[in-house]
């Protein structure tokens, strides 16, 4: 943990991870996406850490993509648990 990185990661694994308080992981609901995952992990690179600086991100999609502007409503992916363990995504 610490280096950003685009990969796959197991639900139980997730669900293992504690933070310093002893608090699991959980989803947030609330967050939508402006931009791809590519462009996420490429800002996270360059900053060392998670960020939602929209001007960071803002850079980080213009060096992938000089012509291409931010998707304003980028497709939702919704999980839902099937059995506990499996999840099945559904594009929103």
């Amino acid at each position: 943990m610490g280096v950003p990185e685009i990969g796959s990661v197991s639900i139980a694994d997730l669900e293992s991870v504690k933070g310093k308080l002893g608090l699991p992981v959980e989803r947030d609901f609330h967050f939508a996406p402006r931009h791809t995952i590519s462009v996420y992990a490429r800002a996270a690179r360059t900053e060392g850490t998670i960020t939602e600086c929209h001007a960071v991100l803002d850079k980080a999609a213009a060096d992938s993509a000089p012509n291409v502007a931010p998707t304003p409503n980028p497709p939702q992916l919704r999980l839902q648990r099937r059995t506990p363990g499996s999840f099945r995504a559904n594009h929103q």
